[in-house]
């Protein structure tokens, strides 16, 4: 068979497909180095924008972290300060008084008396109540009386952790098997205390209770926001 004879046309023709082929392959190589730095940038940016919000996120926490901080020294403070004063109430009322638990008491007694109202809950008298039956028995150092709620307090001179959690499981829930004749009223708890730690006023609130502390010789609400307070009512 004779063999074809190769012209210059040929291997022009040969030259000019492998340079078509070359500059395809240099358009593709950049198309996809364009697609590649524009993702690129997208993630960039996008890592950027996460990080400064992040930021964000992490600059207010430290805030509210200090306000809050602010206010628990603020409250320290003004347990110290409270603290002070104990020794001259206790020489006012000492005479009243055979303990610091019956001295708490009667301060706080003396004190809700010049008060109408809790909480903003109205109240018409402050009495002591205690009750015994074959099963059970308790002493409630303060009970607050309206027409349709009852707001039971515990006192004691330092009010300890386990006051408080005592006072929710046990004492708190038997007032309604001790006195049946108030199971149609709406209870309240309260907690007070001449010396009140911080971990007691977190607890306490935890479980929606009251917390009072004194103030000079007179009583007010130590909730974290007292004034926006709204105890539970169970």
């Amino acid at each position: 068979m004779k063999k074809k004879k190769v012209t210059v046309q040929d291997i022009l023709d040969i030259l000019e497909k492998v340079s078509l082929q070359s500059l395809k392959t240099e358009e593709m190589r950049a198309e996809l180095e364009k697609k590649l730095a524009d993702s690129k940038a997208d993630l960039e940016a996008s890592l950027k924008k996460s990080s400064e919000e992040a930021d964000k996120r992490n600059a207010e926490a430290d805030k509210r972290n200090a306000e809050a901080d602010k206010r628990n020294a603020e409250l320290d403070k003004k347990f110290q300060e409270t603290d002070a004063k104990i020794d001259k109430m206790v020489k006012l009322y000492g005479s009243v008084a055979d303990n610091s638990r019956d001295f708490s008491e009667e301060f706080f007694y003396r004190a809700l008396l010049q008060r109408s109202s809790l909480c903003g809950i109205a109240y018409e008298e402050v009495d002591r109540m205690e009750r015994r039956t074959k099963k059970l028995q308790g002493e409630y150092d303060l009970v607050l009386h309206n027409g349709d709620t009852i707001i039971v307090i515990e006192v004691k001179y330092k009010l300890h952790l386990n006051d408080v959690q005592d006072f929710y499981d046990r004492k708190f829930p038997n007032f309604r098997k001790l006195f049946t004749e108030y199971n149609d009223k709406k209870l309240v708890g309260g907690v007070a205390g001449l010396t009140i730690p911080m971990e007691s006023i977190e607890l306490a609130e935890k479980f929606g209770f009251i917390v009072l502390c004194n103030s000079g010789e007179n009583v007010a609400v130590a909730n974290l926001d007292a004034e926006n307070f709204i105890p539970k009512r169970f």
